[in-house]
């Protein structure tokens, strides 16, 4: 992603399983042409570096809590929440992005 563009959309919500992370991120990029930004809240910090389009909050609060901080910290024009345990079809926001500007 071109650090000097703002992210079409953002991805955000809970997240504790961190072993999936890395999957879900490389799958969805790739997959997709649009700039996306992950925002992921929760209590298990991950043990390796994340992308510069990737965030991480670390709180010990609730799944509804953390889903409402990650949506604070979102910079996108359009917001997704997710699980970190997604799976989504390729070029799934590509379209979604699509079918949003044609309305």
């Amino acid at each position: 992603m071109n650090n000097n563009r703002k992210p079409r959309i953002s991805l955000f919500g809970p997240a504790i399983r961190t072993n999936l992370w890395k999957s879900l991120y490389d799958k969805t990029v790739s997959e997709n042409k649009i700039s996306l930004e992950f925002v992921f809240v929760g209590s298990n910090k991950p043990k390796f570096k994340l992308p510069n389009n990737f965030k991480f909050i670390y709180s010990n609060v609730k799944p509804v809590q953390c889903f409402q901080i990650a949506l604070m910290e979102c910079s996108a024009e359009l917001v997704f929440p997710i699980g970190d345990d997604t799976c989504f079809s390729k070029n799934l926001f590509d379209i979604l992005y699509k079918k949003h500007i044609l309305n």
